[in-house]
């Protein structure tokens, strides 16, 4: 796996997180309470930030980054856990399949 075009992505969660938290209300949430981002200004940094990865994303692949068939793992940080997550994705890049 090429990790020079690996992207975090939250666009799509688990179902039982979007019942459980909302998908935007737990992605504003941790902005501020994970990141320091202020409250007030959340919502437009968070704007700012997928607009640079959908950017960056495209000018790498010549994709678009809401297209499922550019992603071979989707993991949901909300449901399993940054640390989670973290290890799941070195542990992926490490195998040998």
């Amino acid at each position: 796996m090429d990790t020079r075009f690996a992207c975090l992505v939250s666009d799509d969660a688990h179902p039982h997180t979007l019942a459980e938290q909302g998908h935007l209300d737990h992605i504003l949430r941790r902005a501020v309470e994970e990141y320091g981002i202020p409250q007030d200004q959340a919502a437009s940094v968070l704007h700012r930030f997928d607009h640079r990865r959908s950017n960056f994303y495209h000018a790498n692949t010549g994709r678009s980054w809401r297209e499922r068939e550019g992603y071979h793992m989707v993991l949901d940080s909300g449901l399993l856990g940054v640390e989670l997550c973290s290890q799941l994705l070195v542990a992926a890049t490490q195998s040998e399949g």
